[in-house]
């Protein structure tokens, strides 16, 4: 090792310098009062049953095909047609949960499968595509880290991307009306329909659509004098709340041991942006990391390394004050009973 190296984090130093929750501006949708209650789902909550085909059914059709193109027709499908076709009979039911990549996403995040139902973006996205973001880590926009899934584009994103990528804002279908889009045109752009949060204020459900895609198809058919790009860096509050509703936290799986991680971030960088605003470079808000990611952090992170020291420094005179508190009581208990003795 060399000797400007820090010493390699313990167990205990990395619980003490990183935070899991991040802190975002705005609500996610797992963070939605009425999330589970919207897309409860059935799965593992029943007891599967002896299925008797009958003739003609089905069921029957699906027995003639061989299972193994069965399943790899049915792995084309998006998760709502999937959800849809469960309900067929417990016979097809058994079939798509078969299913390769909709088993892993049922087994390892079936929140996320909850969250595209209720949002009723589902239809834009099969079990391989989200399992493969699932896999993944990196954000789709900038590349770094992403703890959080985009419901509307199925793809991974960071925290700042989110806040502040063109890319990510959102506005209400009835604004997109408003700037000359018919309902067949809105029809052609993918939508999310959020849940109902309570969060600054009570808001109701709303369907979204992304500012640029609207923009674009304005730009074709001509109808684009309303849309102006300067709305992009209005930072108000309900522009947070409209980037993040159609967001879910959103894990990472280590396939070949089966962990999910959910990603950290440095407690000192965070508090240090706070504080510090005369760095030279622009600052990213709530960078993630993996735990190995952290790790290589640690190594050039000097806030970090500071409160490390500071902390088993801490750790040592508290130690010391309990020993030499400990020393008094017995040295005052002893010199009780020589009291009592004279």
């Amino acid at each position: 090792m060399s000797s400007s190296e820090p010493e390699p984090l313990t167990r205990r130093d990395f619980c003490f310098l990183t935070s899991i929750v991040p802190d975002l501006p705005g609500p996610t949708i797992d963070e939605t009062p009425t999330f589970k209650a919207s897309s409860p789902l059935d799965y593992g909550r029943h007891e599967s049953k002896k299925i008797e085909i009958l003739p003609g059914s089905t069921s029957d059709l699906f027995r003639i095909i061989p299972t193994e193109i069965i399943v790899k027709i049915l792995s084309m499908l998006d998760l709502q047609s999937l959800t849809d076709l469960r309900r067929v009979s417990w016979g097809v039911r058994a079939i798509v949960n078969t299913i390769p990549a909709y088993k892993d996403l049922m087994k390892y995040s079936p929140d996320t499968v909850r969250a595209l139902l209720s949002t009723e973006t589902a239809i834009y996205s099969t079990p391989q595509d989200i399992l493969d973001e699932l896999c993944r880590q990196d954000c789709f926009i900038c590349g770094d880290f992403g703890p959080l899934l985009d419901t509307i584009t199925g793809r991974r994103c960071c925290v700042d991307c989110a806040t502040f990528s063109q890319l990510m804002r959102s506005i209400e279908i009835s604004s997109a009306e408003l700037r000359g889009l018919n309902e067949t045109t809105i029809r052609k752009l993918r939508t999310v329909h959020t849940l109902r949060t309570e969060r600054y204020r009570v808001q109701p459900r709303q369907q979204l659509v992304r500012f640029v895609e609207a923009k674009k198809v304005a730009v074709e058919l001509g109808k684009a004098r309303g849309f102006n790009f300067v709305e992009c860096f209005t930072l108000s509050t309900s522009d947070h709340l409209r980037r993040f509703l159609p967001l879910l936290r959103f894990p990472t799986l280590d396939k070949r041991s089966g962990r999910l991680g959910w990603g950290v971030s440095c407690k000192a960088c965070d508090r240090s942006l706070r504080i510090l605003s005369h760095r030279k470079e622009e600052p990213k808000l709530n960078v993630h990391y993996t735990v190995s990611g952290y790790i290589e952090h640690f190594k050039h992170c000097k806030d970090s390394q500071l409160n490390r020291d500071n902390a088993k420094l801490f750790a040592e005179i508290k130690a010391a004050t309990e020993d030499i508190v400990s020393r008094l009581q017995r040295l005052t208990g002893g010199l009780q009973r020589l009291t009592r003795e004279l």
